[in-house]
């Protein structure tokens, strides 16, 4: 027998956070629910589609990722002008 759509789209959208580093609090499972309550409510698309992009979407940016190194400075060996 075949889980509730439901059950697919919470258990989705929990494992996606988690692996995306998001801890699991009571807020989160509430955020979670209440994606999957809008999910199901809509019939334009498929349920779990528009569940993973909302998803997505709630997901805390991520951090400016810093700058590997140094500006790069273009100089000469001496070969002539450059």
């Amino acid at each position: 027998m075949n889980p509730p759509d439901s059950h697919v789209i919470l258990q989705r959208i929990l494992a996606y956070w988690q692996w995306a580093g998001m801890p699991l609090d009571r807020d989160t499972e509430l955020k979670a629910l209440a994606i999957t309550r809008q999910a199901l409510q809509q019939h334009q698309q498929p349920a779990l589609e528009v569940a993973l992009q909302a998803a997505r979407a709630a997901l805390p940016a991520s951090p400016e990722t810093p700058q590997a190194g140094p500006p790069l400075r273009r100089g000469s060996l001496r070969y002539g002008d450059y």
